[in-house]
């Protein structure tokens, strides 16, 4: 309600992966436009439309993963990343670091 309040550090991981669409906007990474992708994902896969391997430990499986999933599993991921900084700064999970180090470093098209 108050827009000068601070955020809240546990609403950082869902603001991470509304900000990763914005990302994926710039980058160009949807098929039809990010809307409409998260449109039809919603609309026919519902919650599995988020669903990603996360048993995966490997960075760059996680990266592979992360490069071939739809606009909301790679939301998700880069959510689950800041939620494990959240949680435990000091414990940063690995298996994260190429898929951060990507969406950090990858230049406009």
């Amino acid at each position: 309600g108050d827009p000068e309040r601070a955020i809240a550090p546990r609403h950082l991981p869902i603001l991470a992966h509304e900000a990763l669409h914005v990302w994926q906007r710039v980058h160009k990474h949807s098929r039809l436009g990010v809307s409409v992708d998260g449109l039809l994902l919603g609309a026919f896969r519902g919650r599995d439309a988020y669903i990603y391997d996360t048993s995966l430990s490997d960075p760059a499986e996680l990266l592979t993963e992360f490069l071939h999933g739809n606009i909301e599993q790679q939301g998700q991921i880069f959510e689950d990343y800041v939620r494990s900084n959240v949680s435990n700064p000091r414990a940063r999970d690995v298996k994260f670091q190429h898929v951060a180090h990507y969406v950090r470093h990858r230049e406009r098209p």
